[in-house]
């Protein structure tokens, strides 16, 4: 007999007997470590019932024969007969069927949805994640996590494995009786087909606050589509001409971390007023390869205000209108701004608190310092999430074009105006098109999507350590508090 396949029997004999007795891995786990010192950790049988660990030593089959109160024979031969039929779940049909599964969700992800509140790793493999359900006991009339886990994993298919999966779910719930306990979870599960998941990267350019020609970057890059926020990546100092190559090394860092996920990622710039019409979406990709790509080709690209993140004096305005935004139903407006030297003292933010605004389009392009009766000023204080701004083009023609962009709503709209670009870039005998598009910057704004703030100095780390720093948090410019009108 191989020794792969005498593990694989090793690994579905070890199990039966395990769930037989009523042990969890860690329980069996604990035996053998009262014996002797032993390699037979938690983890280690998780790996051998897995078929993810292909060899098992004769020592570790004499323990766990002598733990379990068997011979080793005993674990080396399939028995005729299942040990404990009324508490093993039949777990080889589902171990054939999650072995197949290839989501862009993570495992991890599908059990915060099931609202399991478990304390598991974070593991690739749906069986796996199942494996380590297993371990773990439900409350009276409520389903198993192990099964739960797999209820809402099947949602998540096509057929025919989902109806395999469900048929499977069914006939455990049938067999310990827990049929409303399915039908409950059923009922709490999003009708309809799950929306795609999507990451995203966060990149936060800030004033270095003591060398004036200097900026500081730093990021956040979501691994996991319902993370948020994650960790934060490294530090760097560089001068503005630097910022595209940093930036670079970012992104396609992100894709190297990003190859199993299968789903759409956009890029979030998070960017002083100083650097807001820097036109970052049509900043390259692999600048060191012969052709590189521009980033708006490949990502939903839009830009954020740095200086309303850290204002938390605008965010129950800003949480407010993005409610109105994303809520169900119509009544979500846009202002057009307009040219006018007559701007009165608070003018513009009396047209903008009309509540059902959900966003503006700028009359020409912000300057990098406020000044009175500022429009992108107005609207960052106003709460306005969404705010758009063309460097060319005139208001009339912007009005025309967004309003034909917007016809079908705002829903997604930074996907959309990707997908433009790619068409007017396609069809490029049209340039007013081109240009339209390819120049339209957009700030999409998400309050649920900030980035934790401690006014920890970045500046002053960066200059005790050189380079890249390990991740402290931003700070406002220095000698100025954010949200304040400077000229």
């Amino acid at each position: 007999m191989k020794e792969a396949t005498v593990t694989a029997v090793v690994a579905d004999r070890l199990r039966q007997l395990r769930v037989g007795r009523g042990w969890s891995a860690q329980r069996l786990a604990d035996e053998c470590a009262l014996i002797e010192p032993s390699s037979l950790t938690r983890g280690t049988i998780a790996k051998i019932e897995s078929g993810a660990r292909k060899s098992i030593t004769a020592e570790e089959i004499a323990t766990l024969a002598l733990v379990l109160g068997v011979t080793p024979n005993d674990l080396l031969e399939t028995p005729e007969t299942p040990a404990a039929p009324t508490r093993d779940m039949s777990t080889e049909p589902i171990r054939r069927m999650l072995s197949d599964v290839r989501l862009p969700y993570k495992p991890k992800a599908l059990v915060r949805e099931a609202r399991l509140g478990l304390p598991v790793p974070d593991v690739d493999d749906h069986w796996q994640m199942f494996l380590l359900l297993s371990d773990f006991n439900s409350a009276p009339g409520e389903l198993p996590p192990a099964l739960a886990f797999v209820e809402v994993l099947a949602a998540k298919l096509d057929q025919p494995v989902r109806d395999e999966l469900k048929a499977w779910v069914d006939l455990q719930a049938a067999r310990l009786r827990l049929e409303p306990g399915l039908a409950s979870l059923r009922a709490r599960m999003p009708a309809g087909p799950p929306a795609e998941p999507t990451l995203t990267l966060m990149i936060v350019v800030q004033p270095d606050g003591i060398d004036a020609d200097r900026f500081v970057l730093t990021y956040w890059r979501q691994d996991d589509p319902e993370e948020w926020p994650p960790p934060q990546g490294a530090t760097r100092s560089v001068v503005i001409d630097e910022l595209e190559a940093a930036v670079d090394e970012i992104v396609v860092a992100a894709e190297v971390e990003w190859a199993g996920f299968a789903g759409d990622a956009r890029l979030e710039f998070v960017l002083p007023r100083t650097l807001m019409n820097l036109p970052v979406h049509q900043w390259r990709k692999e600048l060191n390869s012969p052709d590189p790509v521009p980033l708006m080709l490949g990502y939903p690209v839009v830009v954020r205000s740095l200086e309303r993140m850290f204002s938390r004096q605008w965010h129950r305005m800003w949480r407010r209108r993005w409610q109105h935004l994303t809520a169900a139903g119509n009544g979500r407006r846009i202002h057009f701004a307009q040219l006018d030297a007559n701007q009165g003292p608070g003018r513009i933010d009396a047209l903008l608190s009309e509540p059902d605004l959900v966003g503006t389009v700028l009359s020409e392009a912000p300057g990098r310092h406020p000044r009175p009766g500022d429009e992108l000023n107005a609207a960052l204080r106003a709460g306005l999430p969404i705010i758009l701004w063309h460097p060319a083009v005139s208001p009339q023609v912007m009005r025309g074009f967004v309003e034909q962009l917007t016809s079908d709503g705002w829903a997604d709209l930074p996907s959309r105006v990707r997908d433009l670009r790619i068409s007017a870039i396609r069809n490029a005998d049209t340039p007013v098109a081109t240009d339209l598009a390819r120049d339209l910057i957009i700030l999409w704004d998400d309050p649920n999507r900030l980035i934790p703030l401690d006014g920890t100095s970045l500046s002053s780390r960066i200059e005790r350590e050189g380079g890249w720093a390990s991740p402290p948090l931003p700070t406002p410019p220095h000698g100025a508090a954010y949200g304040e009108t400077s000229r």
